[in-house]
């Protein structure tokens, strides 16, 4: 049984979870004019022979962000296996991040607001790792139904 701090940790997981799935698919949907729009912005020209890695960073990062919605509603409901695969979206997310935010930075001189999301979705991944201890994880059940939820009952 889950008690209060628990629930609050679950709660809290769940939510930095989904704010960090809806960073990364603004972040996805806010780097469109970059990778395939790059002529129509002058002050983004330097970036006109790399529009390729912007253009599969982009999909990449429109993909996790969906995958991470996906991951936030499975944790919600306590699916089994929705721990790890919340993991894989975030370490992804965070590599791929990662390199937009070097290649930014070197080709640019500034990484936002990449470096934002890359830096939450680090503070996401600590979190979840926290959580993932065995005592924590004990307390907060990530992984198991919510009370009263609608899943069936072993009897019927």
């Amino acid at each position: 049984m889950m008690d209060t701090l628990g629930k609050l940790l679950r709660i809290l997981a769940i939510a930095i979870m989904g704010l960090t799935a809806a960073f990364t698919t603004l972040g996805g949907i806010g780097t469109i004019c970059v990778a395939f729009f790059t002529e129509k912005y002058p002050s983004l020209m330097v970036l006109y022979p790399y529009r390729w890695l912007y253009q599969i960073l982009t999909v990449i990062t429109l993909g996790l962000g969906l995958a991470g919605i996906w991951a936030t509603y499975r944790l919600a409901r306590g699916r089994r296996g929705s721990y790890n695969a919340a993991m894989v979206v975030l370490l992804a997310g965070a590599l791929t991040g990662g390199i937009k935010m070097a290649a930014s930075l070197s080709l640019r001189g500034s990484a936002a607001p990449t470096n934002m999301r890359v830096y939450f979705t680090l503070f996401t991944v600590l979190v979840f790792l926290l959580l993932g201890l065995p005592g924590v994880w004990r307390r907060v059940g990530l992984e198991r139904p919510r009370s009263g939820s609608d899943q069936a009952s072993a009897g019927g």
